[in-house]
């Protein structure tokens, strides 16, 4: 995602010419710049939220700030989450809902 990131900033000629051919997502580079688009399946999310003890908490935590972020950010970089599970509510924890969002 911050390869991509840094090709948009790099193409986006802020202070340099015409306000048209600056971009904020990958979809306004030029066509044989643009990275193809990534999807990111997660299957059964309920067993990356699985805890035991509190260091798996913690785990958990991190990685759902992280998967959030990603899900946030990712957009404009053509990188797209699936995230898929039967159960996917609270019960998983904290940022699970924010994460189903």
């Amino acid at each position: 995602m911050v390869e991509r990131y840094e090709l948009i900033r790099s193409v986006q000629g802020l202070g340099s010419g015409p306000a048209e051919v600056i971009t904020s997502d990958i979809w306004g580079l030029p066509e044989d710049m643009r990275p193809a688009p990534v999807v990111v399946v997660i299957d059964e999310v309920a067993e990356l939220f699985l805890t035991a003890t509190s260091a798996d908490e913690k785990r958990r935590d991190q990685m759902v700030t992280q998967l959030i972020r990603l899900a946030q950010l990712g957009q404009a970089a053509a990188i797209y989450l699936e995230v898929c599970g039967q159960r996917f509510g609270a019960e998983l924890g904290k940022g699970a809902t924010a994460l189903r969002a």
